[in-house]
C-alpha cells in the first residue's frame, strides 16, 4: 500500500506500542502547580520549572541543582510547496493547561494559522513528553523538528544546555570520547537513529540505533572548589518511548544540544499542509546520580511504564546466547576472503586451525559471504558444494552454528518474483543502488506488502534449511537517511523502516525457532522484543586500541542486561589484546574472536597462553540473561578514564555470582583490588558461581587467574571446613588438591603456569 499524504496525516495520529504511546506512570510523589506563570512539577528525584512568559524550562536534580535547561517549544523547519525558501514556525505560548500530573502547553503563529500543541507528564522518577501535535492552515512541507533549540529567522540554533554530553555511539572510533565537555566546542551532527548513508558528521555504526543521550551539569566554574564533587550535578538521560516516521539525530554546538527528527516532506510530499499531524516521538527522561544510574533508570522506567519488557529465555535460548563464538569475518579478512572469494577449502582451514591450536568455542559463526546473492538467504553451491556436510562437521566437533545476513540487500530483484519497485527509492524515483558491478545491490522496502511476504517465507526457508542457532544480523546502518531513500508507506519512514524489518524478518524467523538467538549493534531498549545479543562489532578502525574501546563500548552494553540482553565479547583484529578483551566480556555475556590462526595484521599468530585463557573463561559464563553490572570506577566523567570498568561485579537477584577484579588496573584505571569482603585478590582474576548462589556460597567456583598470587574469598560460616581445588591444565591432565577454609576465608593460590611448563586454563573449586 502506498500512502499519500492524506493518509500519512490520519495515520499519524494513531497510536501503537512504538509510535506515539502516552506513558502511564507512578504519580504518588509528584505535585504539579503553576504561580505567577511559572508551573513547578516536584517529583521525588527532581523538580521541573517552565516560565510561560519566555517558554524557558529547566530540571533540578534531587539536591536543587540545575542539570539542564532549554527551550520547550520544539522548532518546526518548513518549507512551501512549490518554493526553495525555508522558514521556521514563529509561534508562542497561548495558552496552558494543568489536569493531574500533566501539563499541556499550546503554541500558536497567528501570522500562519498553524498550532502546536506539546503535553506533558510528570511521574515519581521520571518526565515524558509527548509527540507534537502540528496543525496548519498552510500548504507548507515539515522538513524537520527541532528540539529544545532557537530559531532566528533561518537558523536554528541548539539550546540544551550540559557541560557534558553523553553520547555512546558518537564515533565507531576510538579517536573520539563518548564524553564531550561543552568547553570542547564540537560542531557536530550525529546520528542517534538506525544510522546510514549519508552520514550527518563522523563515522557511526556501533551503538545504533541509541535512540538516548546523556548531560550533567555543573556549577562554580570549571576547575572552581567541588567542581567535580559537590557542584556536580546529578545526572539525566533523554530517550525515546516511542519511534518518529523521520530520521533521529543530534546536533551539538557551541557546548548545546538539540535532537532533531528529519521528516523532508520537502522531498516525499507525505507531512503537508493544510491538517493535522503528529510530529516527532515520545521522550522519556530519567535521572540519577551518575549517567551510568541514568540509563539504567531509562532502561528500567520503559519496563515499569509497560513500554517494553525484560526478556525470558528459555534454558535452552541462554545456552546458546552463553556459547563462546569464534566469527570467520577476521579471518577472511586477513586471508583476502571477503564477500565473493569466501569458499569451502578456506572455511575448512579455519575449522582445522581451531582444531590445531586447542581452541574450545562453543559456537562458529560464519560471516560474509556464505550466500550466492543477498536477498535470497541461500548458500553458493559454487564455492560451498558440501555446505551442510560442512555444517554438520562442526556440530560433530560440539561448535553450534551461527550466519551472518544482511537482510535489507537484495542483488537480483527479480530472482524473488520482484522488480526495482520494490525497493527503497530515492526522490527522483529511481532505486537506491550501493556499489556497480555484479557485486552491487539495492535495499529492499519493507513497507510493501509483497516485499513482506516474500521475505517472511524465505527467513522462515532459511531458519528451516539451514538450523542456525544464532543469526548475526546486519541492517540498520545500510537504511539511507531519509534525504536520501524512503519506503513507499511513509509511515514507515525514518526510524520505524528499522522496526517494520524486525517486525518481517526476526518475527518469521522466531516463529520457526523461538529459541532462535539474534545479535545486533544497537543499545536501544525498543528493539528488546527482537534482539537477544548486543554485539560490540565493528572495531577495525580502532588499530592498536582494540581492548580499550571494547572495554569502553562494554561499559554501556553491559546495562542491556538489566533487560535481558547479553553482550558478545569480540576481539579486535590482532591477538595482542584479546586477553584484556575477553576479561572485560565474561561478566556480561560471552567471549568472541575475530582472529586468524594465520599471521595477523601485526604478523602474531596465538600462542597456547592466549588460547588457554579462551577455554578457561569459557567455565566463568553464566547461562542467564538478566542481571546487573555493578561500576566502582571512579572517574565517570573523564574524556580517557570515563565510560570504562577496570573490574565487574555481575549480580543475579542481588546476588553476586562474577567478581572480575584487577588490582593494577589498565592506564591508571582504579585497579580494584577487592569487591567488599566477597573476593580479595593481588593479581587480576575472574571468580564465579557455577550455581544460582552468590559465590560467598555457592558450593561451586570457577576460577581464572591472570598472573601468579593469590584470591580469597570470603565463605559462608555455617559451609565446608575444606575445598577440593582442581587446576584443569591446557591439553594435560588435571591436578587436584585440598584447601582449608580458615576463619571464613578460602585462600586459593594463583598461577597461569606450572613449574613443568604446563599451562593454567582454570581452576575449579568445590566446597561441598
Amino acid at each position: 500500500m502506498q500512502v499519500d499524504r492524506r493518509d500519512f496525516l490520519r495515520i499519524s495520529a494513531q497510536a501503537s506500542v512504538l509510535v506515539g504511546t502516552p506513558i502511564s506512570a507512578a504519580t504518588a510523589g509528584v505535585t504539579l502547580s503553576a504561580q505567577q506563570g511559572v508551573v513547578t512539577a516536584k517529583a521525588k528525584t527532581y523538580t521541573w520549572q517552565w516560565s510561560a512568559e519566555d517558554d524557558q524550562w529547566s530540571l533540578h536534580d534531587k539536591h536543587g541543582r540545575i542539570m539542564t535547561s532549554g527551550p520547550l517549544q520544539p522548532v518546526v523547519l518548513l518549507q512551501p510547496v512549490g518554493e526553495k525558501q525555508r522558514h521556521c514556525l514563529a509561534a508562542k505560548p497561548a495558552r496552558n493547561q494543568i489536569e493531574g500530573n500533566r501539563l499541556t502547553v499550546v503554541y500558536e503563529s497567528p501570522d500562519r494559522g498553524a498550532i502546536l500543541t506539546l503535553s506533558l507528564v510528570f511521574a515519581d522518577e521520571s518526565l515524558q513528553m509527548s509527540p507534537v501535535a502540528f496543525e496548519t492552515k498552510g500548504g507548507d512541507d515539515v522538513v524537520s523538528l527541532h528540539y529544545f533549540a532557537a530559531a532566528n529567522g533561518n537558523e536554528i540554533s541548539p539550546r540544551l544546555q550540559n557541560d557534558y554530553l553523553i553520547m555512546p555511539g558518537i564515533s565507531e572510533s576510538s579517536a573520539i570520547s563518548s564524553i564531550v565537555p561543552a568547553l570542547l566546542g564540537l560542531q557536530l551532527t550525529s546520528w542517534l537513529g538506525h544510522g546510514g548513508r549519508p552520514s550527518p558528521g563522523l563515522h557511526q555504526q556501533w551503538a545504533l540505533p541509541a535512540h538516548f543521550f546523556c548531560g550533567v551539569r555543573r556549577t562554580g566554574g570549571n576547575n572552581a572548589q567541588g567542581a567535580m564533587r559537590e557542584n556536580l550535578s546529578d545526572a539525566y538521560c533523554c530517550g525515546l518511548a516511542s519511534l518518529p516516521a523521520g530520521d533521529l539525530f543530534l546536533e551539538t554546538r557551541s557546548g548545546m544540544h538539540s535532537p532533531i527528527v528529519d521528516v523532508r516532506s520537502d522531498l516525499w510530499g507525505h507531512a503537508r499542509g493544510p491538517g493535522r499531524m503528529e510530529l516527532g516521538a515520545t521522550w522519556y527522561w530519567a535521572v540519577g546520580p551518575t549517567y551510568r544510574a541514568a540509563i539504567r533508570n531509562y532502561y528500567l522506567g520503559l519496563v515499569d511504564a509497560g513500554i517494553i519488557s525484560k526478556k525470558k529465555n528459555s534454558p535452552a535460548k541462554n545456552a546458546v546466547v552463553a556459547a563462546p563464538q569464534f566469527n570467520t569475518w577476521g579471518a577472511q579478512v586477513v586471508a583476502r576472503k571477503r564477500s565473493p572469494t569466501f569458499d569451502e577449502p578456506f572455511l575448512l582451514s579455519v575449522r582445522d586451525g581451531i582444531r590445531a591450536a586447542g581452541m574450545k568455542p562453543g559456537m562458529i559463526v560464519l560471516d560474509d559471504k556464505w550466500e550466492e546473492e543477498y536477498g535470497l538467504l541461500e548458500h553458493s553451491s559454487r564455492r560451498f558444494p558440501n555446505f551442510f556436510k560442512t555444517l554438520d562437521g562442526f556440530r560433530a566437533d560440539g561448535m553450534r552454528v551461527g550466519m551472518w545476513a544482511a537482510f535489507m540487500r537484495c542483488q537480483n530483484p527479480a530472482s524473488l518474483g520482484l522488480t526495482t519497485e520494490h525497493m527503497l527509492r530515492q526522490p527522483d524515483g529511481k532505486p537506491v543502488r550501493i556499489g556497480t558491478g555484479p557485486g552491487g545491490y539495492y535495499l529492499f522496502d519493507f513497507s510493501q506488502t509483497e516485499v513482506q511476504r516474500i521475505l517472511s517465507e524465505k527467513a522462515k526457508a532459511y531458519v528451516r534449511r539451514y538450523r542456525p542457532d544464532l543469526v548475526k544480523f546486519d541492517f540498520g546502518y545500510e537504511l539511507p537517511a531519509i534525504s536520501a531513500a524512503a519506503p513507499k508507506n511513509m509511515q514507515w519512514a525514518g526510524e520505524r523502516l528499522f522496526q517494520k524489518g524486525l517486525d518481517v524478518v526476526v518475527k518469521s524467523m522466531k516463529e520457526e525457532k523461538p529459541d532462535l538467538v539474534v545479535m545486533y549493534y544497537c543499545l536501544s531498549p525498543l528493539f528488546t522484543e527482537y534482539f537477544d545479543m548486543h554485539s560490540p562489532d565493528d572495531l577495525y578502525i580502532c588499530v592498536g586500541d582494540y581492548d580499550m574501546e571494547a572495554n569502553r563500548r562494554f561499559y554501556f552494553s553491559s546495562l542491556l542486561g538489566e533487560l535481558g540482553i547479553t553482550t558478545y565479547g569480540s576481539g579486535g583484529y590482532d591477538w595482542a589484546t584479546v586477553r584484556e578483551i575477553w576479561f572485560d566480556s565474561a561478566a556480561i555475556g560471552t567471549l568472541g574472536s575475530l582472529n586468524s590462526f594465520t599471521p595477523d595484521e601485526t604478523d602474531a599468530k596465538p600462542t597456547p597462553e592466549i588460547i588457554a585463557k579462551f577455554n578457561g573463561l569459557t567455565h566463568v559464563l553464566r547461562k542467564t540473561n538478566v542481571f546487573s553490572i555493578e561500576s566502582a570506577d571512579r572517574d565517570p566523567l573523564s574524556a580517557l578514564r570515563g565510560a570504562h570498568m577496570s573490574c565487574w561485579v555481575r549480580t543475579e537477584n542481588g546476588r553476586p555470582v562474577v567478581i572480575a577484579l584487577r588490582p593494577a588496573g589498565p592506564n591508571g584505571g582504579n585497579g580494584l583490588g577487592s569487591y567488599q569482603d566477597d573476593v580479595r585478590a593481588n593479581v587480576p582474576v575472574v571468580v564465579a558461581s557455577k550455581t544460582a548462589e552468590a559465590i560467598s556460597t555457592s558450593a561451586r567456583l570457577a576460577i581464572v587467574p591472570y598472573g601468579a598470587g593469590e584470591v580469597a574469598i570470603r565463605r559462608a560460616p555455617s559451609g565446608a571446613q575444606t575445598a577440593s581445588v582442581t587446576e584443569h591444565l591446557f591439553q594435560a591432565p588435571p591436578l587436584t588438591t585440598r584447601i582449608p577454609i580458615t576463619n571464613g576465608l578460602l585462600t586459593v593460590p594463583l598461577r597461569e603456569r606450572l613449574p613443568r611448563g604446563s599451562i593454567v586454563e582454570w581452576i575449579e573449586v568445590s566446597c561441598a
